[in-house]
């Protein structure tokens, strides 16, 4: 059953353009149910929505008429929704993977897969949204292709390898592992001339792409071919040392028996954790056969131990010239709920190591950009409004003198788009928006595979108005990288905030089950999404909890106590509440509980307005008998008109 290239046939036989970039993105995943008005809103960027739902409907019926010749795959709609159904387990990449894999169907497999990378390209220019999606999406499939090619590179003298060396290259010329392939290749067939001239390929790639230069065991092949041009089937390449930030490896314990099976089983947890670490853009992973010592930041040691009659799994963190471990993670029954436990353990591990994103494109850059940038992190950190203002002001900076710099234009836009949040009193302006607005698309547009930036344009879109492009992008995200922290949390409150209660419940139980190793402050996060969908215990527990770590926490505690009843416990919240905030008042106007109550209930992009007026509405009954005249209105708050924001002078 050769159902990607079925599929590629029908889609070839398509007219509509978007009837193929319908499909293409129900496949990626398919049984996957997709919500029609966010296919919509990705596709149909216009603004008369009754023409865009004709327009679907009439895209739907073509791609339904062209997959009437595959029997296994059936375009189902129903209460607002669509997916593609398959056979279970049936996935592109993981066909395409399997066929590149096999030298018998290689150049079958490889042809499909260049048929799917040239519709990517076709279909871009249809929105932005779904521009993003296609460079995701390819990025993703050319991955899972290059994983299979590099299979057949280990005899490098065969025509298989050199085939998939080839295929690998004209997917990504700057694939160093397939031009070393090849290469050799060349060398060990009699011509060492071609095997320069592969070389003299990836260097101009690097060059142009990157500024950058081949790897040490590239440039050691090209000296073993040009010292010894005609030894190329007895040459011996030496192995060059790379620069390792990070080790996993497993480790034996000698005081246990050796139980049946347990060597296979570490060896699966061990490559799977592997395989979830290689998401993080943030280090480089070694390979498995690296040698310790070459300059790696840590060692993380898995080893498997017998607990009675099951298995404990022990993880040591380990700091260079350190003999005890920095951290040491104990994970009872691993293999039983592995998903679960194996994504706490990838967030304690990401928190343990405290690293920071870095742009790997732009190494040229000079380090005391990268160290300003650091220095705005930290200060950023500290949730101290003078500190946080000179962070801005040195992000500002930065964006002037490096404008491709992506992480600068991220971190500027998280900032504005929670300002409002953080500080009592402030709300978030039309001009805020916009600009927050413009530095993520900025950020997305120089690095589309960057996950902090879906996030930070996720937010932006939730803040606009645009709430099915903000699931889109948090989506991204998490597809990016599920194992982010910060992702997986903002996530859950981004989805209650776009009001899909169903992928609101399947995030919290994410979050829940890995709370113990995320950040402290994000218990808020739960609270308020749980409160979104009606979960008032849950979110006056959560936001008792993280009473002092967020701004917002006291509020939705008052919130939730009233919706169960408990309204004297709630005023009594409520009112310590506003003292609270009251002391950190950044508005003009004095905090009085009326005042604390708008800022409240205004801050939060929700996607239906009876949700505010709800919120509204309970919060409004713990206040004092004695309204202040005309103080509840709509948007009572200070725009920060003392704020860092561009365009805009500071007030003294």
């Amino acid at each position: 059953m050769n159902l990607s290239l079925q599929f590629l046939q029908s889609a070839s036989e398509m007219r509509l353009r978007k009837a193929r970039a319908l499909l293409f993105f129900l496949l990626q995943p398919p049984n996957w149910t997709h919500r029609t008005e966010l296919i919509v809103d990705i596709l149909w960027r216009q603004p008369d929505m009754q023409k865009a739902n004709a327009s679907f409907r009439q895209t739907v019926r073509h791609v339904r008429g062209a997959l009437s010749a595959i029997p296994e795959a059936e375009v189902e709609t129903g209460s607002g929704t669509i997916q593609l159904a398959v056979p279970e387990g049936w996935a592109l990449e993981t066909e395409i993977a399997g066929g590149l894999a096999d030298a018998e169907t290689l150049e079958a497999m490889a042809d499909v897969l260049r048929g799917y990378l040239q519709h990517m390209d076709l279909l871009l220019g249809l929105s932005d949204a779904f521009d993003s999606w296609v460079e995701v999406t390819r990025t993703q499939l050319i991955a899972a292709a290059q994983a299979a090619l590099a299979g057949h590179f280990a005899t490098p003298q065969t025509e298989t390898a050199a085939r998939a060396a080839e295929l690998a290259i004209t997917l990504e010329p700057h694939a160093e592992a397939a031009v070393r392939c090849l290469m050799r290749h060349h060398w060990a067939n009699g011509a060492p001339t071609r095997a320069i001239e592969t070389y003299n390929r990836l260097y101009r790639s690097l060059d142009e792409a990157f500024d950058a230069e081949p790897e040490a065991a590239t440039v050691e092949i090209l000296a073993a071919i040009k010292l010894n041009p005609d030894g190329g089937a007895q040459a011996a390449i030496p192995a060059a040392a790379r620069k390792i930030r990070l080790r996993v490896v497993a480790v034996s314990d000698p005081s246990h028996t050796q139980a049946p099976g347990l060597d296979s089983l570490q060896t699966v947890l061990l490559s799977d954790l592997r395989n979830r670490l290689q998401s993080f853009r943030e280090w480089q992973v070694a390979e498995e056969d690296a040698e310790e010592g070459s300059g790696e930041a840590l060692t993380i040691a898995l080893t498997l131990q017998p607990s009675g009659t099951t298995y404990r799994l022990a993880v040591a963190l380990r700091a260079p010239d350190e003999a005890a471990p920095a951290r040491l993670i104990e994970i009872e029954d691993p293999h039983v709920g592995w998903l679960d436990k194996v994504r706490g353990l990838t967030v304690e591990i990401a928190n343990a190591l405290k690293l920071v994103a870095a742009d790997r494109h732009r190494q040229d850059l000079a380090s005391d950009l990268y160290d300003r940038w650091l220095g705005a992190l930290a200060q950023i950190g500290t949730w101290d409004k003078a500190e946080e203002e000179r962070a801005i002001a040195t992000l500002r900076t930065i964006t002037a003198e490096a404008p491709d710099f992506a992480p600068a234009h991220a971190e500027l836009a998280g900032i504005y788009n929670v300002r409002h949040v953080v500080w009592p009193g402030l709300r978030l302006s039309e001009e805020i928006k916009a600009t927050a607005l413009s530095h993520a698309l900025k950020a997305i547009s120089l690095d589309q595979l960057d996950t902090r930036a879906h996030r930070v344009l996720a937010w932006c879109y939730c803040h606009s108005g645009a709430f099915d492009l903000a699931e889109f992008h948090f989506d991204q995200s998490l597809t990016l990288n599920p194992q982010n922290p910060h992702s997986l949390a903002s996530a859950a409150l981004g989805f209650a905030f776009c009001d899909n209660p169903d992928r609101t419940r399947d995030q919290i139980d994410v979050v829940t089950r890995l709370l113990p190793a995320m950040q402290p402050f994000h218990i808020v996060y739960l609270a308020a999404s749980n409160y979104l969908i009606g979960e008032f215990q849950t979110a006056a527990s959560q936001s008792a909890e993280g009473a002092e770590l967020m701004s917002t926490a006291g509020g939705w505690q008052s919130a939730a106590l009233a919706k169960l009843g408990h309204l004297d416990e709630a005023r009594a919240c409520f009112e310590g509440y506003c003292e609270k905030m009251a002391a950190r008042w950044c508005g003009r106007d004095p905090a009085t509980p009326h005042r604390v109550l708008d800022w409240f209930v205004t801050c939060f992009p929700l996607r239906h307005e009876t949700v505010r007026v709800d919120l509204r509405g309970t919060l409004s009954q713990l206040l004092p008998e004695a309204a202040e005249p005309g103080a509840s209105v709509a948007h009572i708050g200070d725009v920060d008109a003392d704020g860092a924001v561009e365009g805009r002078d500071r007030i003294p």
